[in-house]
């Protein structure tokens, strides 16, 4: 799934991207590069906002771009599933983790840069994750990897969530 972004979020996106920036700054924090970019810690956490953006629209999750902090493996929710977005540069091919703990949500999603535009690429609960997940070194030592021919449609985890989401109102609604 494609998903553009306005100029308006684009903004956002670089406002938070900056202050999150300044914040790992302040607190001496270094980007861990595992897939092999040269890209500075500013392109890559704008990058990484603009992910979540897109997952947010997609998705039709609450989610605000000037959450600062860590975020402790989940950037955003829906109901009680975390979900941890993952954005990569435009030639990605695998959703990585570090390794295996460093999983810590329920779901993870895969997004890539295409040009100006979030590609959605797919998504894996924890689970699955563990169980298929490969070890592999693109440079910078070993790291948990899922191919994104692996992953699953990001329609079907809408449509998981939206269905979740019903429930809870119908229940919601018979105690009238």
């Amino acid at each position: 799934m494609i998903v553009p972004l306005t100029p308006e979020e684009k903004s956002q996106c670089l406002q938070a991207g900056n202050m999150r920036w300044q914040l790992g700054r302040a607190s001496q924090l270094v980007n861990k590069r595992i897939d092999g970019t040269k890209r500075d810690d500013l392109e890559i956490e704008y990058l990484g906002i603009k992910g979540e953006c897109a997952v947010s629209k997609a998705l039709d999750l609450s989610w605000s771009p000037f959450h600062l902090g860590t975020d402790g493996g989940a950037d955003m929710w829906s109901g009680k599933h975390s979900i941890d977005v993952k954005t990569a540069f435009k030639n990605a091919n695998y959703l990585l983790f570090r390794n295996i703990k460093s999983f810590k949500a329920d779901i993870a999603i895969l997004c890539k840069e295409l040009d100006d535009l979030i590609e959605i690429v797919g998504w894996v609960a924890r689970a699955e994750f563990i169980a298929e997940h490969k070890m592999i070194d693109l440079g910078y030592g070993q790291v948990a990897a899922l191919h994104k021919d692996n992953l699953k449609e990001i329609g079907l985890l809408w449509k998981m969530l939206t269905q979740k989401k019903l429930n809870a109102v119908m229940e919601g609604l018979q105690s009238y």
